[in-house]
């Protein structure tokens, strides 16, 4: 879904996911039961700004990150669904995870319901949890 990069919501959305990725990182890292779904949205170079793609993360070590794409790209035809990736942290835009039946995280989606069919946002609004960064964790 296009966004301008002037948009001041979505630039204060992933402002707060880069600050909170800590918590997504502790979550990651403890592979506790119950959670699964991780995912990083990435900011992807493409001529005159950045494709915003999904991957489910394999590992992180300092400002890297590995993962795979869950998608392939609109822009890039050297970006592939399945294919391994290694970017950095400062290329997160948004993350999330499932836990006991709600997604934490999801900065950005919030701010996408008005471009989502109602069925979508319906559906995305019953899943996520009532804050960003789930209490507790």
């Amino acid at each position: 879904m296009p966004v301008k990069t002037s948009d001041a919501a979505m630039n204060a959305a992933i402002a707060d996911a880069q600050r909170n990725l800590h918590v997504f990182w502790s979550v990651f890292d403890s592979r506790r039961a119950g959670f699964a779904d991780y995912r990083v949205k990435i900011a992807f170079p493409i001529p005159g700004g950045s494709e915003a793609m999904w991957i489910k993360p394999t590992a992180h070590r300092g400002d890297v990150i590995e993962g795979v794409l869950t998608d392939d790209s609109a822009f890039r035809a050297d970006l592939r669904k399945g294919m391994t990736v290694h970017v950095k942290a400062s290329q997160v835009d948004d993350w999330g995870y499932s836990h006991e039946g709600r997604l934490w995280g999801n900065f950005t989606t919030v701010l996408l319901f008005g471009e989502m069919t109602p069925d979508e946002a319906s559906f995305t609004r019953s899943v996520l949890g009532p804050t960003r960064v789930e209490p507790g964790v």
